[in-house]
């Protein structure tokens, strides 16, 4: 498939995909190129990606294959558009970022119950940022460079056991490297071992029990664990489902190891550790043409790492004491007719970080988020469709005050529109309008979102 599209703010997107076999040889290819001068000057933003995978069988039993991956982006940052931030911004700064991403796996159908896959892959990342001179300011300028790299091995089996059992155990091995101006490269690893059971203990009562337990070289060691439930009943198509379980997050080299007075490391940094459930309800009416799904959640999380500023432009990390996060998420999915598809969620959250004794609601995590999408088949290859979007009660962490200051963002809601004509199996043209209404909100503060925009594409498939 062939397509294009472009639109306001001299937006373009195109792109080709193709699936497809050579002899005896599985491929699947895309490659995508977005651009657009946004609405601010020099905020331009081009992006460029593919990705490849091939599949060999080198017998009935053997599935040997390789997947590339690779990513260029290059994005002019004019700052904040606030006049109180000025003196601090420079809106000719650019950032590029590039990455590749390598692996290589077999599949072994060992027996008739056991399977085997190896998989071992590399990845590369080097991010730039340029920030121009300021004379007024008496800014020289800089150059921050940065480059990551890791390299993992994994061995994963599953047994399909008697007892209607899923058993999947395995083994990782995981190391990154990486430095930037700040500290010189340096190296940390990974191992480990996994195991999670599936059993359906009765019909239609499902089980699940893993565990995963971690020897990381500079955070020290750490077990995890989660085990899951759902109850389906049949007579009323009603299925209960739980969860609970733990969770490790070790920082990363930057957060332990940088030396820049903007962003400081710490090496005396502990692991995040968390812990949290769910539990939720699916119910499906009229022949599975209405599903209703509700869920309540709740994380709890230790020794936050988080980035604490000392001045206007300086700071370090440090692990701020507890954090929290529940709510309730419910989602109606409904297909009225064969030509007519709506779907609506709805997010309640309450997210919260505890330091020194004094909590306060995380920064950007709205309270309330409601999403609708309906389209419909008005004649035979023509869909028209609208959505919306709602996010209420949110704050943002004003720098320009020190310490920090919490200040409202304020409740926005956006409103697009889309429509897809297929002419045939091999032609069709997309248009689709977004925030319609001309909504002038943020989703940080000093920059501003995009208004309305308009776009206009075709796709060709052979």
């Amino acid at each position: 498939m062939l397509f294009g599209e472009a639109g306001t703010y001299d937006s373009l997107r195109a792109g080709i995909l193709s699936d497809g076999q050579i002899g005896k040889l599985p491929y699947s290819f895309d490659y995508v190129h977005d651009e657009t001068s946004n609405a601010r000057p020099n905020n331009y933003l081009r992006e460029d990606g593919f990705s490849l995978r091939l599949d060999a069988a080198l017998s009935p039993t053997v599935t040997l294959g390789m997947t590339v991956r690779g990513q260029y982006g290059r994005y002019e940052e004019p700052s904040s558009d606030r006049p109180v931030d000025i003196p601090f911004d420079d809106p000719h700064a650019e950032a590029t970022g590039e990455s590749t991403l390598v692996s290589l796996f077999l599949n072994w159908k060992t027996t008739d119950w056991w399977q085997q896959r190896f998989l071992v892959g590399g990845y590369n990342e080097r991010y730039t940022f340029t920030d121009p001179p300021i004379a007024s300011e008496s800014f020289p300028g800089s150059l921050y460079i940065a480059n990551a790299f890791n390299l993992q091995a994994d061995w994963q089996n599953t047994f399909e056991l008697p007892a209607s059992n899923v058993v999947v155990a395995g083994a990782t091995y995981y190391e990154e490297a990486g430095h930037d101006n700040t500290f010189p490269l340096r190296e940390e690893y990974d191992f480990a071992l996994y195991l999670q059971d599936l059993w359906e203990v009765i019909p239609n009562l499902n089980l699940t029990a893993g565990g995963r337990y971690d020897l990381y070289e500079y955070a020290g060691n750490a077990f995890t664990y989660r085990f899951t439930g759902a109850y389906f009943f049949p007579l009323t198509s009603t299925k209960l489902r739980a969860s609970y379980g733990t969770a490790f997050k070790a920082p990363d080299l930057f957060n332990t190891f940088s030396t820049s007075p903007t962003a400081l490391g710490n090496p005396n940094l502990k692991p995040e550790t968390s812990q949290g459930f769910d539990t939720g309800i699916d119910q499906s009416l009229w022949d599975g043409r209405f599903v209703l799904s509700s869920s309540f959640f709740h994380n709890y999380i230790r020794d936050v790492i988080a980035f604490v500023p000392s001045g206007p432009v300086t700071g370090s990390y440090a692990n701020q004491n507890t954090g929290e996060t529940y709510g309730i998420e419910t989602e109606l999915r409904a297909n009225p007719f064969k030509s007519w598809q709506i779907r609506a969620a709805f997010t309640w959250t309450e997210s919260y970080f505890t330091t020194a004794g004094v909590t306060q609601r995380n920064p950007y995590v709205p309270r309330y988020l409601f999403s609708f999408d309906t389209n419909y088949s008005i004649i035979r290859g023509l869909t028209i469709g609208i959505g919306s979007l709602f996010v209420g009660q949110r704050e943002g962490e004003d720098f320009s005050y020190f310490p920090a200051k919490y200040v409202g963002m304020g409740d926005y809601w956006v409103l697009r529109a889309y429509a897809r004509w297929e002419f045939n199996s091999h032609f069709a043209i997309t248009f689709r309008g977004e925030n319609l209404t001309d909504q002038h909100y943020q989703t940080t503060i000093g920059y501003p979102a995009l208004g309305t925009a308009l776009f206009c594409g075709a796709e060709i498939r052979f």
